[in-house]
C-alpha cells in the first residue's frame, strides 16, 4: 500500500499520467526523472519539520512555488526569497545560515535570505 500511495503522490505531483509522447525513449526520460524528482523531495521532507509525511506536491505548493530576486556577485549567489507563511519551517531547518559551494559556478557560494519575520 505505501509503494501505491507514493507512486499516486508521483502521478498527482509530477503529472506522471500525462507523459510527453509515445516515443519509449521520452517515456522513459518522464519516469526516471520523476523518481530522481520524487527521491529529492524524499530527501528535503525530513529536514523540514511536520513535512516528513508530506507528498511531493505539497512540499512543491509550501516551498518551492515561491518568488525572489537572484543577487549574484564574485563569490555568492544570493536568493533572496519573498514572504511566504512557510518560510519560519525553512528557517527552523537552518536553509537562513545555509552557504552551499557551487561547483560549477567557480565556487560560488549559494545562500537564501529570508525577510523579517
Amino acid at each position: 500500500m505505501t509503494v501505491e500511495n507514493e507512486l499516486d503522490a508521483y502521478i498527482g505531483g509530477f503529472h506522471l499520467d500525462a507523459l510527453t509522447s509515445g516515443v519509449p525513449l521520452n517515456v522513459h526520460l518522464d519516469t526516471t526523472l520523476t523518481v530522481v524528482a520524487g527521491n529529492l523531495y524524499r530527501l528535503l521532507a525530513p529536514k523540514l519539520d511536520r513535512y516528513t509525511p508530506a507528498t511531493p506536491d505539497k512540499i512543491w505548493r509550501h516551498f518551492l512555488d515561491a518568488t525572489g530576486t537572484l543577487h549574484i556577485t564574485q563569490d555568492t549567489v544570493t536568493c533572496a526569497l519573498s514572504l511566504r507563511s512557510h518560510h519560519p519551517v525553512l528557517i527552523d531547518a537552518g536553509f537562513a545560515d545555509l552557504e552551499v559551494p557551487i561547483p560549477w559556478r567557480d565556487g560560488r557560494t549559494l545562500r537564501f535570505r529570508f525577510p523579517p519575520r
